[in-house]
C-alpha cells in the first residue's frame, strides 16, 4: 500500500507554496453574456499603483472609484463583477456614478457587504443580477440572503443564483417576489452534490411574474415539485437533475406541476423525473428537450422514449441519451428533430412521413445507415449526420430542393452521392474528418453555395470546375492530400477565407491573386518553394500564414498587401525579407520562427502600427537601428537567436511592454550587454532573459530594476552573481525569477521591495534553504535568517507567511535528516501561525512525529489540529484568500484519518476503528464516489476527493480485518479500489494499490486491468519491481501460475532491473496473507514473492 513519508509531505508543502489554489467549480451561467459590454473584474493580487497592468489586464479595477473615473472618461461600465476583496475596500458610493450599469455579478460571502451594496445600487438601471460562488478568492455565498431592498431595482429582469443553502434561498425568493419586473430566474446547485435529497422552496411559488425558470438540482432525490405548478405564467422551463431516477411519488408531483403550466412554450427536462405516463395538456408547447442525464456505460440500455400525450403545437424535439422509438413519428407537426448521443444503429423509416420537418440532426450515435425514406422530406432545410460510423450515403437528395445546410462530419463516408449536386438551394456543405476521396464533378451546380468545409479528408484533387462556385465565401481544405489546385481559382471573386494547410502543394496558381475579397489565406504546412509574384494584388488580405514550407525568399509584391495585419513566416529557410515589408503600414503582428534570417530589413522602421514582433529560433544577429521608429511596438520576442547586440534606438520604444531575449539551439547567444537606453522604456512591465552566458548580468539587472513599471523580471542562466545593495525600496517588481545563476548571497535590502511577491532562486550556489521558490517575501526572510543574512526582529507576532517560511525550512532540514532543527522549525511555525491557519501547522508536526515514531506526540498534535479546525479560514498558500468550505471539510476528514492511523500505531485498535468509521461520515458529500455512479474527481483542496476516500476506506478495511470482520473488510477494500480508480492523473502508487486491493478481495480481473492501465513511463525502477511482483502475485492467487514459475520469473526480473523500492508498505498485504483461505501452496508462494521484493526496499531513517 502506498504511504507518504514526512519528507514527501514536507516537500509538498514547500512546492505548493509557489502555486495558488485553483478553484475547480464552474458554473455555466457565469459565462452567459446576454448584455453587451466587457466585464469589469476586480484585481486580486495587485495594488492600485500597478496601473501599468491595465494594458495587460484590461477591464480590471482595484477600487470602485477607478470605475467612476473610467465612466467619467467616456468608457461605459455596463457589466461589473464584485467579490469580497473588492467590497472590503469600501468606497461603495462610487457605484452610484455608473448610470449605464446593466449587469452585476456579486460573488460575496459577507452578508453585511451584500446588503450595503444592494442599498447603493438600488437606483441603477440594472437588468441582470448574478449571485454566485467566488472563484478567485475562494469565498462562497452559501449563506447569502437576498434582502427586500432588491425591489428597488425597478428594471431588474433576470436573477441568477448559485451556491445558496436552502434557508438562504427560500428567504431570498420571498424578496424577489416583490420585484414585478422580474421575468427570468436561474437557480444553480440546488442541494448538495450527490446529497440524499433537496427541496424546491415553497417560496418559489410566489414568483408568479416569472416567464422563464432554469433550475439545476444536484441531490439524488428532490421534493417540493408542486411549487412549480403555481408559476402559471411560465413560458420556458429548464430542469437539470444530476442524480438517479427519483421516486415515483416525486415523479408524479413533477407531472402534476407541469399539467398546470398551460402557457409553457419551451420545456427542457430529464425523462428520469417524469412519470411513466405523461399526458399533460401542454397545447402551447413548441419546444421539448428530453434528456437522460445519467451516465450509461457501453452495453447499458438508455431510457426509452417516454409515453407523451398529444402535443398538437410541438415544433422542435431534442432527444439526448435516449432510445429512439417510432412513436416520435406521431408528432407530425415537428419542424426540428435533434437526436444526440444515442446508441441507435438505424433511424425509424417513418421519419420520412414527417413532411413538415425542416431540420434533422443526428450527432453521436451508432448509426450505420440512413433510411431511403428521408428522401421524402422535401421541406428539409438542414441535415446533419455527424460523429457516427456511417460509411455510405444513399442517393436520396433529389427531392430536397430546399436544403440549405448539409453536414456529414466525423464519420467514415468515402463518397458523396451524385444527387448532392441537385441541391440548388444549398448554401453550406460540410464534410470534414471523414474518408472522403473525391467530390462530384458537377459540384459546381451548387450556385448558392457560400461555405464549403472539406478539411481532414483524403482528397487528392478538386473538381476542375470548382471555380464556378461563384457565391463561395469560405473554403477549407486543410489536412488533405492535394498536390495542386485546379485552374481558374481566381474566378472565386467572393471568396473571403481560403485555408489549405497540411497538404502537398508545391506551387500556387498565379490567378490566386485575383481573389479580390480574400481576407485570410492559410497555406501553411505545404511544400511551397515560392509564391506568385503578383501576390500583392490581394488588396483585402488581412492574415497570411506561410508556416512550414520551403520558402527561401518572398516576392517584393508582398509590400503591396495594404490591409495585411498578421503575417506568420515560421519554419521556412528564409535568408532575407523584401525591403517592401516596410510598406505594410497596417501590419500589427509579425511572427518569424525557425528561419535563417540574420537581419531584418531597415524598412521595418516604417511599421508604425506594428505591436508584436517575434523573431525566434533563427540566425538573427541584431535588430536594425530603425527599429526605434516602430512607435507602436509593445511586445518583442527574440528567443533562440545568436544575438551579438541590440541597437540603442530600442530606448525610443515608449509603448514597449514585454521584452524576451533567450539563447537557443542555433548557437550560443553572444549578447554581452543590454543597451543603457532601455531605461527609457518606461512602460516595460515584463522582461525575460535566459541562457545568456556572456551577458554583463549584474549591470543589466541594475538597469532593469530601475524601470518604474516593471512587474516581472526573469534572468535565468546568466552570469548574475550579485544583486544590488540598494534601490529595492523604489522598485515595483512583483515577480522575480533568478534561477540558474551564480548568486552566492542575497542582500538584506532585497526584503525591502514593497511589492515583491514571488521569487525563484533555484540552481544558484546558495544555501539549500534559500535556493528555491518563495511566494512571499516573508518566506524568503525566514530562509535568509537561517543563512545569517537577515533577522526576524520587529516582525508581527502572528504571520501566516512567516509560519509558511518555517514550514518550508523544516522540510529542508528533514531532507538532510536534521530532525531536531526540523522539529524546532515546525514548532516556530505553530507559534507564528494565526488561529485561522494553526490547525494545518499542528497537522504537519503530527506527520513529522508519526514518521519519527513518536506516536504519543503525533496523537497530541492531531488532536490540536482538530480542536483548532473550526477556526480554519486561510490556507497556507493563499495569503489573505478565504479557504473554501470544501477544502476545510476535506482537511477535517484527512486529519481524522490520520488520528485513526496514529491510534493503530499506539495499539488502540478499537479506538482506531471507531475513529475511521467516524471519518467515513465526515467525507464531504461531493466525495461519495465509491457509493455513487458519478465521478466527482476533483475537489477545491490540494487532494483529489477520490484519493482521500480511497485512503479512508483502505484504512477501514485494514482495521475491520484485524477484528476478524472479513466480509465488511472486503467491502471497504472494494470501495477503496473504486475510489482509487477515479483518482485523476493517478500516480504509480495509486495504480499499484488498486492491483493490491484487487488481489486481496479476489477481483483479479480488476487487478489485471489496473496493471494494463498503468502507463509505461511509470514503470521505472522500484515501481517496475512492484508492478512485476503484483503481477506474479495476482497470477498465483488466481491459480493461473504456479508458485515456482512465479518465483523464478520474479527473480529473473529483479536481477535485470535496477532501483530500490521506496514509499510502499507491505503491512496490508502481510495482514491479508495471515488470514486468507487460499491453499497453502499459494500462500507460501505469495510469502516468498513478498520476501524477494522486500529485499529491494529502501530502508528509511
Amino acid at each position: 500500500m502506498l504511504f507518504r513519508s514526512i519528507v514527501s509531505i514536507l516537500l509538498v508543502a514547500v512546492l505548493s507554496s509557489s502555486a495558488p489554489l485553483l478553484a475547480q467549480h464552474y458554473s455555466n451561467f457565469m459565462e452567459r453574456d446576454t448584455l453587451s459590454g466587457q466585464t469589469w473584474r476586480p484585481q486580486q493580487a495587485f495594488s492600485r499603483a500597478d496601473s501599468s497592468l491595465q494594458k495587460l489586464y484590461k477591464y480590471s479595477y482595484f477600487r470602485f472609484a477607478d470605475l467612476a473615473a473610467w465612466q467619467a472618461k467616456g468608457t461605459p461600465v455596463q457589466v461589473l463583477e464584485i467579490n469580497d476583496n473588492a467590497a472590503s475596500r469600501g468606497g461603495w458610493q462610487a457605484l452610484r456614478a455608473l448610470p449605464k450599469l446593466q449587469r452585476i455579478r456579486l460573488t460575496i460571502s459577507n452578508q453585511v457587504y451584500f446588503d450595503s451594496l444592494m442599498q447603493v445600487i438600488g437606483d441603477l438601471p440594472i437588468q441582470t443580477l448574478e449571485i454566485g460562488e467566488s472563484f478567485g478568492d475562494g469565498a462562497r455565498s452559501s449563506t447569502i440572503i437576498i434582502p427586500a431592498t432588491v425591489a428597488r431595482l425597478s428594471q431588474l429582469k433576470e436573477v441568477m443564483i448559485s451556491g445558496n443553502d436552502p434557508n438562504g434561498l427560500s428567504a431570498g425568493l420571498t424578496s424577489l417576489a416583490g420585484v414585478p419586473s422580474l421575468r427570468t430566474l436561474t437557480i444553480q446547485s440546488l442541494g448538495t452534490p450527490l446529497g440524499p435529497i433537496a427541496r424546491i422552496p415553497a417560496t418559489l411559488g410566489g414568483l408568479s411574474q416569472l416567464t422563464r425558470l432554469d433550475l439545476t438540482i444536484n441531490a439524488s432525490q428532490f421534493e417540493g415539485a408542486l411549487a412549480l405548478g403555481t408559476l402559471t405564467n411560465l413560458e420556458r422551463l429548464t430542469i437539470n437533475h444530476w442524480g438517479t431516477t427519483i421516486l415515483e411519488s416525486q415523479r408524479v408531483a413533477v407531472g402534476t406541476a407541469l399539467s398546470n403550466l398551460t402557457a409553457l412554450r419551451e420545456l427542457s427536462i430529464p425523462v428520469t423525473i417524469l412519470p411513466d405516463t405523461f399526458n399533460a395538456n401542454l397545447a402551447q408547447l413548441r419546444l421539448l428537450n428530453l434528456t437522460s442525464q445519467l451516465l450509461h456505460g457501453k452495453g447499458e440500455k438508455q431510457p426509452d422514449f417516454p409515453q407523451l400525450g398529444p402535443l398538437p403545437g410541438l415544433e422542435r424535439l431534442i432527444l439526448s441519451n435516449l432510445q429512439v422509438s417510432p412513436a416520435l413519428c406521431s408528432y407530425r407537426t415537428l419542424k426540428q428533430l435533434i437526436i444526440n448521443n444515442n446508441v441507435i444503429e438505424e433511424l425509424p423509416a417513418c421519419l420520412g412521413d414527417m413532411r413538415l420537418l425542416e431540420e434533422l440532426s443526428v450527432v453521436g450515435s451508432s448509426l450505420k445507415q440512413l433510411p431511403t425514406s428521408l428522401g421524402n422530406l422535401t421541406n428539409l432545410t438542414a441535415l446533419s449526420i455527424n460523429y457516427t460510423p456511417i460509411d455510405s450515403i444513399p442517393d436520396l437528395f433529389g427531392g430536397m430542393r430546399r436544403l440549405k445546410q448539409l453536414s456529414f462530419s466525423n464519420n467514415q463516408v468515402r463518397y458523396l452521392p451524385p444527387s448532392v449536386s441537385q441541391l440548388t438551394s444549398l448554401t453550406s456543405l460540410e464534410v470534414t474528418n471523414t474518408q472522403l476521396r473525391t467530390l462530384p464533378d458537377d459540384l459546381h451546380k451548387l450556385a448558392d453555395l457560400r461555405q464549403l468545409y472539406l478539411h481532414e479528408n483524403k482528397l487528392s484533387r478538386l473538381p476542375e470546375r470548382i471555380a464556378d462556385l461563384k457565391a463561395l465565401q469560405f473554403l477549407t481544405l486543410d489536412g488533405n492530400q492535394l498536390t495542386q489546385l485546379p485552374a481558374g481559382m481566381g474566378r472565386l471573386k467572393k471568396l473571403k477565407r481560403l485555408s489549405m494547410a497540411q497538404n502537398r502543394l508545391t506551387q500556387l496558381p498565379g490567378d490566386l491573386a485575383l481573389l479580390d475579397s480574400l481576407y485570410h489565406l492559410g497555406i501553411d504546412q505545404n511544400q511551397l518553394t515560392s509564391l506568385p509574384a503578383n501576390l500583392g494584388r490581394l488588396q483585402q488580405l488581412r492574415t497570411l500564414n506561410l508556416e512550414k514550407n520551403r520558402l527561401v525568399t518572398l516576392p517584393e509584391s508582398l509590400g503591396d498587401l495594404s490591409q495585411l495585419s498578421n503575417l506568420l513566416i515560421n519554419e521556412n529557410p528564409l535568408v532575407e525579407l523584401p525591403l517592401s515589408l516596410g510598406k505594410l503600414d497596417k501590419l500589427k503582428e509579425l511572427t518569424i520562427r525557425q528561419t535563417k534570417l540574420k537581419m531584418l530589413p531597415s524598412t521595418i522602421g516604417k511599421l508604425q502600427n506594428l505591436a508584436w514582433l517575434q523573431v525566434s529560433q533563427s540566425d538573427l544577429l541584431t535588430l536594425p537601428t530603425e527599429i526605434g521608429n516602430c512607435s507602436g511596438l509593445q511586445f518583442i520576442n527574440l528567443e533562440g537567436n545568436p544575438l551579438i547586440g541590440l541597437p540603442a534606438s530600442i530606448g525610443r520604444l515608449k509603448k514597449l511592454l514585454t521584452l524576451t531575449i533567450q539563447g537557443g539551439e542555433n548557437g550560443v547567444t553572444k549578447l554581452e550587454e543590454l543597451p543603457d537606453s532601455l531605461r527609457y522604456c518606461t512602460e516595460l512591465t515584463q522582461v525575460r532573459l535566459g541562457n545568456l552566458p556572456n551577458l554583463a548580468a549584474n549591470e543589466a539587472f541594475m538597469t532593469l530594476l530601475a524601470l518604474p513599471k516593471l512587474f516581472q523580471l526573469d534572468m535565468v542562466q546568466t552570469p548574475l552573481s550579485q544583486l544590488p545593495l540598494s534601490g529595492w525600496r523604489e522598485s515595483n517588481v512583483t515577480m522575480l525569477n533568478l534561477s540558474s545563476n551564480a548568486l552566492t548571497e542575497l542582500p538584506p535590502a532585497l526584503l525591502e521591495a514593497p511589492k515583491l511577491r514571488t521569487i525563484s532562486l533555484f540552481e544558484n550556489p546558495l544555501p539549500k534553504g534559500v535556493a528555491g521558490s518563495f511566494n512571499h517575501v516573508d518566506q524568503l526572510r525566514v530562509a535568509m535568517a537561517e543563512a545569517g543574512w537577515a533577522t526576524l526582529d520587529n516582525l508581527p507576532r502572528k504571520s501566516t507567511h512567516i509560519a509558511e517560511g518555517f514550514i518550508r525550512s523544516s522540510g529542508f532540514h528533514a531532507m538532510k535528516q536534521e530532525w531536531s532543527e526540523a522539529e524546532d522549525d515546525l514548532t516556530k511555525a505553530i507559534g507564528y501561525a494565526p488561529d485561522s491557519v494553526v490547525s494545518p501547522m499542528y497537522a504537519q508536526r503530527a506527520e513529522f512525529y508519526f514518521f519519527r515514531k513518536q506516536f504519543d506526540k503525533s496523537f497530541a498534535d492531531i488532536e490540536q489540529a482538530l480542536a483548532n479546525w473550526p477556526a480554519l479560514k486561510l490556507p497556507i498558500t493563499m495569503g489573505n484568500a478565504p479557504m473554501s468550505e470544501q477544502t476545510k471539510l476535506t482537511n477535517r476528514a484527512l486529519w481524522w484519518w490520520r488520528k485513526s492511523v496514529v491510534r493503530q500505531a499506539l495499539g488502540q485498535t478499537d479506538a482506531a476503528l471507531a475513529d475511521i468509521n467516524h471519518t467515513v461520515t465526515l467525507l464531504p458529500p461531493s466525495m461519495s464516489v465509491a457509493s455513487s455512479g458519478r465521478n466527482l474527481r476533483y475537489g477545491s483542496g490540494g487532494m483529489p476527493p477520490a484519493r482521500l476516500e480511497a485512503m479512508v476506506y483502505t484504512e477501514q478495511g485494514k482495521l475491520l480485518a484485524l477484528k476478524n470482520r472479513f466480509l465488511e473488510a472486503d467491502s471497504a477494500f472494494s470501495r477503496a479500489m473504486r475510489a482509487y480508480e477515479l483518482v485523476p492523473f493517478a500516480d504509480p502508487g495509486s495504480h499499484l494499490t488498486i492491483v493490491e486491493l484487487g488481489i486481496i478481495t479476489g477481483q483479479y480481473a480488476r487487478a489485471k486491468t489496473a496493471l494494463v492501465r498503468m502507463p509505461e513511463r511509470q514503470r521505472q525502477d522500484g515501481f517496475a519491481l512492484l508492478a512485476e511482483y503484483l503481477k506474479q502475485a495476482a497470477q498465483v492467487a488466481e491459480g493461473t501460475s504456479t508458485g515456482p514459475d512465479a518465483v523464478a520469473a520474479l527473480k529473473t526480473f529483479i536481477n535485470n532491473t535496477p532501483g530500490r523500492i521506496a514509499g510502499w508498505s507491505f503491512e496490508l498485504f502481510d495482514n491479508w496473507l495471515n488470514r486468507t483461505t487460499l491453499p497453502t501452496d499459494r500462500r507460501d508462494a505469495l510469502r516468498e514473492l513478498t520476501t524477494l521484493v522486500k529485499e529491494r526496499q529502501l530502508k528509511m531513517d
